[in-house]
C-alpha cells in the first residue's frame, strides 16, 4: 500500500479397355495383384487408426497444461485482488459521542495491506479500508497508484486516534506517518525557517516511538472525512 490435415483428394481417371485377356499364364499376377490391393487397404485402414490412438497423449497432455495454466492464472487474480472481509466501526469523542459510522474493508495480512485501495476510482461516503498491523510500530502509508485522494487516521494498539492526514494527493510516493504529517505542520507555520530538520524529526521519532504512540491501526477514507466528523486527536475507534 505487493501469471496460455488437409485431406488429399485423389483423382480416379477411367481408362476404356482396349482388351481383356484371360490367358492363364496372366492369373497369377492377377491374384498378386489382389494381395496389393488387399496391402494397400490394410496401410489406408489401419495405420491411420493407429496413429489417431497415438495422438490421444500429446492432446490429454495440452489439456493438462492449459487446466495448470488456468488455475495458476486464477490464483495470481486472487492474490492480486484480495477480497477483504467488511465490519463497522464507530469514531467517539472522549466522552463517548458518535462522530461517524464507517463500513470498512478489512486489510490485515501483508497481501492485502500491499494492495490497500490502489486502482479504486470511487470510494463511497463513509466506507474505506482499516489497515491492522497487528504489531504495534512505527508505520508509514503511501498514496502510490492510488487514483483518488484519501484522509489517513492512524490509531495506536487502544483505538486512540495520534495522528490525522488529510486530504493525501493521489500518485505520489511520498512516505505518510506521524512525523512527517508534523513536519508538513512545522513548514506551514511562520517558523519554518528555524527548522533543524535532522533535531526535527530526531525528537518527533522519540516521541512516536513509545508504546502508547506506536501504531496499529491506519485508516483511509474519502478526503473530508476527518474534517466534516471533526475527528480529533484522542478520540476513540469502537467496533459496532
Amino acid at each position: 500500500m505487493v501469471e496460455k490435415v488437409a485431406k488429399k483428394t485423389v483423382s480416379k481417371k477411367t481408362k476404356n479397355t482396349v482388351a481383356k485377356k484371360t490367358d492363364v499364364k496372366k492369373t497369377k499376377p492377377a491374384g498378386m495383384a489382389v494381395k496389393q490391393n488387399v496391402k494397400a487397404v490394410e496401410k489406408k485402414v489401419v495405420k491411420p487408426a493407429v496413429k489417431k490412438a497415438s495422438s490421444k497423449k500429446p492432446k490429454v497432455l495440452l489439456v493438462t497444461i492449459t487446466i495448470a495454466l488456468l488455475i495458476a492464472l486464477a490464483f495470481g487474480i486472487i492474490s492480486f485482488f484480495p477480497c477483504y472481509k467488511r465490519e463497522k466501526f464507530a469514531i467517539v469523542s472522549k466522552k463517548g459521542d458518535e462522530k461517524v459510522v464507517l463500513n470498512l474493508e478489512i486489510a490485515d495480512t501483508d497481501e492485502e495491506r500491499l494492495k490497500g485501495l490502489m486502482g479504486r476510482e470511487v470510494l463511497k461516503k463513509n466506507t474505506g479500508m482499516l489497515f491492522d498491523f497487528v504489531e504495534p510500530d512505527y508505520y508509514s502509508m503511501w498514496m502510490k497508484n492510488t487514483l483518488i485522494p484519501l484522509d489517513m487516521i492512524f490509531f495506536n494498539e487502544n483505538g486512540k486516534v495520534i495522528k490525522t492526514a488529510a486530504n493525501r494527493t493521489p500518485m505520489t510516493e511520498d512516505l505518510i506517518n506521524p512525523c512527517s504529517i508534523e513536519f508538513e505542520h512545522a513548514l506551514s507555520s511562520t517558523k519554518k525557517k528555524q527548522i533543524n530538520v535532522d533535531q526535527f524529526f530526531e525528537k518527533c521519532e522519540t516521541k512516536y516511538l513509545k508504546p502508547k504512540n506506536l501504531v496499529r491501526y491506519v485508516i483511509e477514507v474519502p478526503a473530508g472525512t476527518v474534517k466534516a466528523s471533526k475527528i480529533r486527536i484522542g478520540d476513540i475507534l469502537l467496533k459496532k
